[in-house]
């Protein structure tokens, strides 16, 4: 208990009684928590804070890491326990630089959570082409940090490069091939934009495959991506 508990208070699990709970960035809790966690889940009961009676709960747990939970289970800052009883069914998300095909949907969708009624804003292919070739250390996160820098400095309901936190500028100035794989290419009718960048991709992905004298593998390493995500995207490629 602590000062201003309330045990009459509904909490998170109870609020979720009958359904699902979403519990993000699982690696962040501490250990002696986690240990609390784990029995919520095992017994199916928890007990409120100050309070001293047990009540039943029937939640579905989803859990989210943005760290490796098995490499934190060896290093012993992860309950093993706990992890097997979360990883009953896992689905392994891979960072955001192995998924330059997602950018320009997440950056459209969280351009839409920062609108208050105004236009949707026009984004220029060089800010699509910077944002595709950055590395994303911060993942996800990170671009909805970099999409809140621009709408906050954007002019004319235009997203330009002026309006992109300088790091990106600099990083993409600072790699000619990311420049020699900027988008380009004239208007075509009927023709979306995700499948001009898709096409575009493909046609980088192959010309560093022909650099590296068709090595798939060494292809994959210079892209910084795994050789199973360089199938996945060029799935005709497998064959040979």
């Amino acid at each position: 208990a602590f000062t201003g508990a309330n045990a009459n208070k509904e909490g998170l699990f109870e609020a979720a009684r009958g359904g699902t709970l979403f519990l993000d960035e699982i690696n962040s809790i501490p250990h002696h928590l986690q240990s609390k966690l784990l029995r919520a889940i095992q017994n199916k009961k928890i007990r409120k804070v100050g309070g001293t009676e047990e009540f039943e709960v029937d939640v579905r747990i989803v859990a989210a890491s943005n760290q490796n939970l098995e490499m934190l289970v060896k290093e012993g800052a992860f309950r093993e326990d706990l992890f097997y009883r979360l990883s009953v069914i896992t689905i392994d998300i891979p960072p955001l630089k192995q998924r330059p095909e997602d950018i320009l949907p997440l950056a459209q969708y969280f351009i839409s959570q920062e609108m208050d009624g105004d236009e949707f804003p026009v984004m220029d292919n060089a800010v699509l082409a910077i944002l595709q070739n950055y590395t994303w250390p911060g993942n996800v996160r990170e671009l909805q940090n970099v999409i809140q820098h621009c709408m906050t400095f954007m002019k004319d309901g235009k997203i330009t490069k002026e309006t992109l936190p300088s790091k990106l500028i600099v990083s993409y100035e600072e790699n000619p091939g990311a420049q020699n794989a900027a988008l380009t290419g004239e208007f075509e009718k009927g023709k979306s934009l995700k499948a001009f960048l898709r096409a575009k991709e493909k046609e980088y992905l192959k010309n560093v495959i022909n650099t590296m004298g068709g090595d798939k593998v060494k292809a994959a390493q210079e892209l910084d991506i795994s050789l199973a995500t360089l199938y996945r995207k060029l799935p005709e490629e497998k064959q040979d």
